[in-house]
């Protein structure tokens, strides 16, 4: 028995691709996975499908819908996703070459974040993943993507013609569960030896990358099956549309197929196939929760639609009721001589045979286990979602100091700290896998063109994929969980203006704009150069010391250097590292003497520098002290002191005397 994707004949793979895609989608529809996303889907767009106004139910009622679930999820994605990611390229070396690659595939990554619009397609794949369970991200490579490169000659029978040869670019898309068909019965998270992915394409596009199958391609038709639509909604099924979909079937290199696979087809034709182009299968996931022993995941947005039905259902009864008694009412006596012309609009008179007082009546108190109820239900979202109260704005009466509210908003982000994790490992697969894909197909001079630091410059950067091999992997950097919030944000900025560390100006920029970046880059970008000083200082080479240095940093952190045991053995380097040192401390004023202060002295703390020892005969014993002075320049003599054995050098006898007095 042959492997399906071993298979030789193309009509045997087509069929085998073809009954994998059927059995898949009859899982998710038989398990009920599609039909839960569905109603997730429904639900977080609840005013789509059910008009955004003030309806009525089947009874007549007036009915509103709660965009509790829609809420939740958009403060969830604040809290996961509001900076920026800030990638570093990592390398197996440390020379000059790797940091310059390091610095090369940085500025790339910057330049697809930026222009390739990476960040806000990984956000939204982030929101996808929330509302139902997963995303799947995928790279790969488009050769007729990209600037022109050069132009080529083409033969057409007898003729010959100019073409435009492209450099290629890279591709990237997110897809939901119904676009990722894959091996239900795989237990392995994350551990699949093949995807089949749907894509959807304007039908001739697709037959202009293959126009050998022109006529098959451009007579697909279009087509919407409410079995594998997450999003299905017969009022979009456009019959003169010309979007179609095709599937793009990825093997991973195994021992059974030791070079992978790939091939695109449509239902009833293979239109390309080969071996796996790509390092790897470039197919991605967030998850906000692992399904134990399963190929799928689990989102807690699951666990709250029933809460936003039943708080909708509760606001729609204080909507009902007030709509049909908000009117007042009047009841008077029905001799009364008062008749409904002298009522207002819209008050309604009721007429009675008893007593002759005019009085309102209120029919609109609604009972307090229906309030108590909504309020309870509400609690139970922000319990389910690990969304407390301060993180949605509106913290309790209790929470006032902004140490409090940091911290309370600190809770809510590592209860999330799941989904945070698997959007970082998602973000640093992704941006690994653009450079693994620049180091093959990087063949031509690519230049990329990227903002620098506060938008003042561009940073044009020209590379191959001669300047990234050694790139062997990206980390995305984690961020403090009270650096996510504004309340961490301005406690950061209170205890640095609070220590002296920024200007008010800096403090104000961070209230108004809700960013650290500015007070954060000089702290930052020191420790940077200290790092990179210190590298070069290991390697043997020297760097620039200038007035404007922070110097007793700087002595601080050369000084480790000199803590390893390896490295305080090469004379060498000591003598190097100590210079250095020495350059730092003639601008701090402290002379250029060698020695280290530690952490604590008070030559490290700013105070004045102690009196140095007095030098010691190994022969003589220890020291004596000099005579001590009073105010005015008495000396304080000693009488009465015992005599000095034999044998004592001169020099000390003759403090003895002076003592002695």
């Amino acid at each position: 028995m042959e492997y399906f994707a071993n298979e030789k004949r193309e009509e045997d793979l087509l069929a085998e691709l073809t009954s994998r895609i059927d059995s898949y989608y009859n899982y998710l529809n038989s398990s009920g996975r599609v039909n839960l996303a569905k109603r997730a889907f429904k639900e977080y767009y609840i005013n789509k499908y059910d008009a955004p106004q003030v309806t009525e139910d089947r009874e007549g009622r007036p009915k509103i819908n709660v965009a509790e679930l829609q809420n939740s999820v958009q403060y969830t994605m604040s809290l996961i996703a509001n900076q920026q990611a800030a990638y570093t390229p990592l390398t197996v070396n440390s020379d000059s070459k790797s940091q310059y690659q390091t610095k090369v595939s940085r500025n790339i990554l910057d330049y697809y974040t930026e222009v390739g619009e990476m960040d806000s397609k990984q956000r939204e794949a982030l929101e996808m993943a929330i509302v139902t369970t997963e995303c799947h991200g995928v790279l790969g490579w488009d050769p007729k993507g990209g600037e022109d490169y050069g132009v080529t000659e083409v033969e057409e029978g007898e003729e010959k013609r100019e073409e435009v040869v492209p450099q290629g670019d890279i591709t990237f898309s997110y897809h939901d569960i119904t676009d990722i068909i894959r091996d239900v019965s795989n237990r392995k998270q994350g551990n699949n030896d093949w995807y089949i992915i749907r894509r959807q394409i304007n039908k001739f596009e697709l037959a202009a990358r293959y126009p050998k199958f022109k006529d098959k391609i451009t007579n697909l038709k279009t087509e919407m099956d409410e079995l594998k639509e997450l999003n299905y909604d017969t009022q979009v099924l456009d019959q003169n549309s010309e979007m179609v979909y095709f599937y793009e079937f990825r093997h991973a290199k195994t021992l059974v197929v030791p070079e992978g696979k790939r091939v695109i087809f449509i239902n009833e034709q293979i239109l390309d196939k080969g071996k796996l182009p790509y390092p790897n299968l470039l197919v991605f996931k967030i998850a906000p929760k692992k399904e134990l022993v399963s190929n799928f995941s689990w989102s807690n947005v699951y666990d709250q639609i029933g809460f936003q039905q039943a708080i909708s259902k509760f606001y729609s009864i204080h909507l009902a009721n007030i709509a049909t008694f908000g009117y007042q009412n009047v009841r008077v006596d029905k001799d009364a001589n008062v008749s409904v012309n002298d009522l207002a609009s819209g008050i309604r008179l009721f007429q009675t045979n008893t007593g002759t007082k005019i009085e309102g009546i209120n029919l609109t108190n609604i009972p307090p286990e229906v309030t108590n109820t909504t309020g309870m239900f509400e609690k139970k979202v922000e319990q389910l979602s690990g969304l407390n109260s301060v993180v949605r704005g509106n913290p309790e009466a209790s929470l006032k100091s902004g140490t409090a509210l940091a911290l309370v908003a600190s809770q809510a982000i590592s209860f999330l700290s799941s989904l945070e994790e698997s959007y970082i490992q998602f973000q640093q697969d992704v941006a690994t896998g653009i450079i693994d894909l620049l180091k093959v197909y990087a063949t031509t001079p690519r230049l990329v063109a990227v903002a620098g630091k506060a938008n003042a410059s561009i940073i044009q950067t020209e590379f191959t994929k001669d300047d990234i091999d050694g790139i062997s992997r990206v980390r995305v950097q984690r961020a403090n969980p009270l650096s996510k919030t504004a309340a961490g944000r301005v406690e950061l900025a209170e205890f640095m203006l609070d220590k002296g560390m920024i200007m008010p100006q800096d403090y104000l920029n961070v209230l108004t704009t809700g960013q650290t970046d500015s007070i954060m880059e000089a702290e930052t970008g020191e420790v940077t150069l200290v790092q990179e000083e210190n590298e070069k200082l290991r390697e043997g080479g020297d760097a620039p010391v200038l007035e404007s240095d922070n110097h007793k940093y700087h002595i601080k952190m050369h000084s480790t250097l000199l803590n390893n045991p390896v490295l305080r053995y090469e004379p060498e380097l000591v003598d190097s590292v100590l210079a250095h040192i020495a350059e730092h401390k003639k601008f701090e004023g402290g002379g250029a003497s060698p020695a280290i202060p530690m952490p604590g002295d008070a030559a490290a703390g700013g105070g004045a520098q102690p009196p140095a020892p007095p030098v010691l005969n190994p022969q003589a014993g220890p020291p004596l002290a000099p005579p001590m002075e009073l105010q005015g320049g008495e000396q304080v003599t000693l009488p009465g002191m015992p005599e000095l054995p034999p044998g004592t050098p001169p020099e000390m006898m003759a403090d003895y005397e002076q003592l002695k007095g």
